[in-house]
């Protein structure tokens, strides 16, 4: 498996958890390349049984993908755990370092880190790490796709430094419990409690914040 498959299939199933539906038009916008370029790598995938096409959904991964990505997620994570608690890292900074590292250490070394640091469930962002060969199960949902009125907790934040500067000095930060006021269509301004402080997001900065529906 090639770094840039892997980075394929990462990007679609991250556009799964927020989009109703992956289209060739968002995997181009996210990994920055041309169209024809992801047409072209889409159907590489679908014809190595790692992707399937889907009238509703557009593309989906198939198991034997959803475990690849689960695994380079796992690596991922335990790498920014490792970077931040024993490397010194800024937590901004973890994460692009991550993206690098992911691709060149073993399996082997992966396994060894997970042990050496305790087996730790979540990385420095709140994200779950997952098991190896385990589907990767985040049971989360974007607050610009949050429904209104229901409670939820902030279990992930926005890897840009930028973003996450921004929204921690509005008070929004990982545990934060969030009720959503109200949601204007026209303007796409998001009013929200967060942890009984009223405030106001744009869609916009709404898509960089990850919830769930307990604290666990």
């Amino acid at each position: 498996m090639t770094p840039n498959k892997e980075d394929y299939l990462k990007c679609i199933y991250n556009i799964s958890i927020s989009k109703e539906k992956v289209t060739n038009k968002l995997v181009a916008e996210i990994m920055n390349v041309s169209k024809p370029a992801v047409t072209e790598m889409l159907r590489k995938l679908v014809n190595s049984k790692l992707i399937e096409k889907d009238n509703s959904k557009g593309y989906t991964l198939t198991e034997e993908a959803l475990i690849l990505v689960s695994n380079v997620v796992r690596k991922h994570r335990l790498l920014e755990v490792f970077l931040l608690e024993h490397l010194a890292y800024p937590t901004n900074k973890v994460h692009e370092e991550a993206e690098i590292l992911e691709h060149a250490v073993s399996d082997f070394f992966i396994d060894s880190l997970d042990k050496m640091l305790g087996y730790p469930n979540k990385c420095p962002h709140g994200s779950i790490i997952p098991q190896k060969n385990i589907i990767l199960e985040d049971d989360i949902v974007l607050l610009s796709e949050a429904l209104q009125g229901k409670i939820y907790y902030v279990k992930r934040l926005s890897a840009k430094k930028e973003i996450t500067d921004y929204l921690l000095g509005e008070g929004i930060k990982l545990g934060s419990k969030i009720i959503i006021k109200e949601k204007s269509s026209l303007g796409k301004i998001i009013k929200l409690e967060v942890d009984e402080l009223t405030i106001s997001l744009s869609d916009h900065l709404a898509s960089h914040i990850f919830l769930a529906t307990n604290n666990l």
